[in-house]
């Protein structure tokens, strides 16, 4: 999932703009208007146009074949809102992103765009060769109080208009066409009920018939039926035209011939991140290498030629300096962490802490992490580039997980070993100084880690060596530890992610499924496909890896829902590496025929429901007021219980409306707050059956109208129930009345009775109905 100490994509300080006038053409605005999610839809692409030259090529301006004002035009024409914004500014290349896309013959483009006195900036590029659209980020909802449920357009008709677009966007070479995947990314999981609708969807490359492997183009449409997003990441041009020399059954026999099946400690992922491990059965990387279609050649994961032979593991010998865990029970300041890397590591001459957080470990959630920063300081010379290092310490043992010395590397530079003092080192010299920071950084590194295989030396003359752990004599899966040298020996970045759950999830170390049958299991859920695949075209420790394409035999599963499985060793089953709480495919049993049926299949869909492990929902069973909250805030907030951990200089989070951190609830409690439903103030019993008065006031806040709810107290909706007596706050039933999201029973409001599930997800999808029709907006502001 992680690759060494990746470098990532971002947008770098406007003083680049002059770098663009040696390309020859600056629009007269420089790099201004740029949002931060223009610049997420557009950093981590990598195009490459047919006239392209290497990835350190820049643009020439000599082989413009579509001008600036082209780009201008067919942008208006593929948007139409453009033609009421202003290009504010423009550039041929790209100098305002780090690391710097490949295809640097493109038109940047930024407009701004003016609604009710409100500005908003738009990016997009396009192809100064081809006129190909590269990628735009052209958000044109979601800025008023609209209506978004139900959407205006179904994901069918979204769908034609996604197609119908990308004709438009780009023209492909013959032989090459672009096919949608076999389901949309439009999920419902992933969209909010209160909130802006969009449909998500990715297309592959196919030529002479023959897929590509990777979706590199995606299409957004939102729910008025806008196109709103487009991204792709390699040119159609890039697709060869390759025939296979190679068979079907032969790539099938060779597979078959060179399966080999491992033991391994797998981690297993759902939404809220990792989430268990298991030991099972999957092949040996090397066994599942592709097959080169064309020369017949085993091809790594790398792209490269291999014959195929498992690498080498060496031992790591123990080091004179070992870490050591702190043993003070008390967490680490930000000094302290800050100390412990300048003590172990260093950090360059001149600079000093500029960010630290504490932060929920992604590989060790009981472990809270320092993420430190260190900068050149406030008199430092503004650069495009700025100097940086960062680390991420354990605030618990004080193990350093992560350093990099040089976050950002000027473009063309191959890291800071080219200013490396002192003589080169020798390969041999190289690795005894990754197995000594691997002895001084990593717990117990002699007995838990490998050295797996040579160390790779990169074209600025450093080294790369990898490890891999092993527990009870059993790879760790996605356990590994990077160790990047410069050519003088000195240390440039460190990676590693230990994960505890090993230690403290007594797995097994014997399975009970043989290995023989592991392979047959194997072999009968899986085969070859033959498609494109594409290698490189990523920064890996700030040096850059050309993309490629080859036509390969692959190993693909007979059926897509064991793409990410493996076998588990104890039980024979396949278990899936992802689990992801998609709705169920069968109705719940307890909701069929009920009459709010529709309304709770809807919550499901859209996860705000989700049945228990008897796949019940208990449609009849009492709301509690933490229920509706927790409701209310996934229908219109991406969050979960899991969110507001710790804060960032490590302290407790403060109560929210009277509940504690530690409540399960209290992540929903606290996004409510905060988006103004209820009151700071206010003392909320959260596990207390939920009322239908309770339910109104509740109501009063979400829409905003607590205080309008006064002047509806007398001569109201209210006290014509035939028990307005029993009614203490007669302003917010007469108000929920009004708006229909509540009504009486026989004459009776009856103020006192429990909210039950079904009555609740009545409630929320009358209250959806009332988005653009309030004076303000229905959930969180976009």
């Amino acid at each position: 999932m992680l690759i060494g100490a990746a470098s990532i994509s971002l947008l770098v300080p406007g003083g680049t703009a002059g770098a663009a006038g040696a390309a020859g053409i600056t629009g007269a605005a420089g790099i201004t208007g740029a949002s931060l999610a223009a610049t997420a839809a557009t950093a981590a692409t990598t195009e490459t146009a047919a006239e392209t030259a290497s990835s350190t090529a820049e643009a020439d301006p000599s082989k413009v074949k579509f001008t600036k004002d082209q780009a201008v035009a067919k942008l208006k024409e593929l948007f139409p809102i453009l033609n009421k914004a202003a290009v504010t500014s423009y550039e041929l290349g790209v100098t305002n992103e780090y690391p710097p896309p490949e295809n640097q013959m493109v038109w940047n483009l930024q407009w701004s765009y003016n609604q009710n006195s409100s500005y908003f900036g738009f990016s997009a590029r396009v192809d100064a060769v081809s006129g190909n659209l590269i990628n735009a980020f052209i958000s044109a909802s979601g800025w008023n109080n609209e209506v978004y449920y139900p959407p205006k357009v179904t994901e069918e008709e979204a769908f034609e208009l996604a197609k119908a677009f990308l004709d438009k966007a780009i023209t492909l070479p013959d032989g090459v066409e672009m096919v949608a995947e076999e389901s949309s990314l439009s999920n419902p999981a992933s969209q909010l009920l209160f909130g802006p609708v969009e449909y998500s969807f990715g297309f592959k490359q196919k030529r002479n018939g023959i897929e590509s492997e990777y979706t590199d183009t995606y299409v957004i449409v939102d729910g008025s039926g806008t196109v709103t997003q487009f991204t792709r990441s390699a040119d159609p041009a890039e697709l060869p035209d390759l025939k296979p020399a190679v068979t079907q059954a032969e790539a099938d026999s060779r597979f078959a011939e060179q399966l080999d099946m491992e033991l391994a400690y797998v981690p297993l992922y759902d939404e809220e991140g990792l989430d268990r491990l298991v030991l099972a059965w999957r092949p040996t990387e090397a066994s599942v290498n592709s097959i080169d279609a064309v020369s017949g050649k085993r091809i790594n994961g790398m792209g490269e030629e291999t014959d195929g032979t498992p690498p080498v593991l060496e031992d790591v010998p123990l080091g004179r300096k070992i870490f050591q865990a702190r043993s003070v029970q008390t967490d680490l300041t930000a000094d302290e962490a800050q100390k412990l890397v300048e003590q172990y590591i260093g950090i360059p001459a001149g600079r000093i802490l500029s960010y630290s957080y504490l932060d929920d470990s992604y590989w060790n959630p009981e472990h809270p992490v320092w993420r430190l920063t260190w900068g050149s300081g406030p008199n430092a010379p503004v650069t495009a580039f700025p100097s940086q290092s960062s680390a991420e310490v354990d605030s618990s043992t004080g193990q350093i997980y992560s350093y990099t010395k040089e976050d950002f590397m000027p473009y063309g530079e191959k890291g800071s070993a080219a200013a490396a003092a002192g003589q080169p080192v020798s390969y041999t010299a190289a690795k005894q100084k990754a197995m000594y920071w691997v002895n001084l950084l990593y717990a117990d590194a002699s007995r838990q880690l490998k050295l797996a295989g040579e160390g790779e030396q990169g074209p600025d003359n450093g080294y790369t060596f990898s490890f891999q752990r092993y527990y009870q004599g059993i790879k760790v899966l996605s356990d590994t530890v990077t160790v990047r040298l410069n050519s003088a020996g000195g240390l440039e970045s460190y990676f590693s992610n230990p994960n505890r759950l090993v230690e403290q999830s007594g797995l097994a170390s014997k399975p009970a499924v043989s290995k023989e049958t592991a392979e047959a299991a194997y072999l009968k859920e899986f085969q070859t496909g033959l498609h494109f695949s594409r290698y490189g075209g990523y920064y890996t420790n700030n040096v850059y890896a050309e993309p490629f394409t080859r036509l390969v035999y692959g190993v693909v599963p007979k059926d897509k829902k064991h793409e990410y499985d493996v076998l588990d060793a104890a039980t024979g089953e396949w278990v899936s590496t992802y689990e992801s709480a998609e709705a169920p495919e069968a109705e719940p049993a307890d909701i069929k025929g009920h009459p709010q049926e529709q309304e709770l299949q809807t919550l499901i869909r859209y996860h705000i429901l989700m049945p228990d492990e008897a796949g019940l929902i208990h449609p009849d069973a009492a709301i509690t007021a933490g229920d509706w909250i927790q409701m209310m805030t996934r229908a219109s907030s991406y969050i979960s219980s899991g969110d507001y951990g710790l804060n960032t200089d490590g302290s407790q989070p403060a109560d929210a409306a009277g509940v504690p951190a530690d409540d399960e609830y209290f992540a929903y409690i606290r996004q409510a707050v905060q988006l103004g439903w209820i009151n700071e103030d206010t003392k909320l019993a959260v596990h207390d059956k939920l009322t239908r008065e309770q339910m109104a006031v509740l109501l009063a806040g979400i829409l905003k109208y607590s205080k309008l709810t006064a002047f509806l107290e007398k001569n109201g909706e209210a006290d014509a129930f035939s028990d307005a007596s029993s009614i203490s706050n007669k302003g917010a039933v007469t108000l929920v009345v009004k708006l229909g999201l509540m009504e009486g029973r026989s004459g009776r409001f009856e103020p006192g009775a429990y909210v039950t599930k079904a009555e609740a997800a009545e409630i929320m999808m009358r209250l959806a109905g009332l988005q653009g029709r309030t004076d303000q907006r229905i959930g969180m502001n976009y």
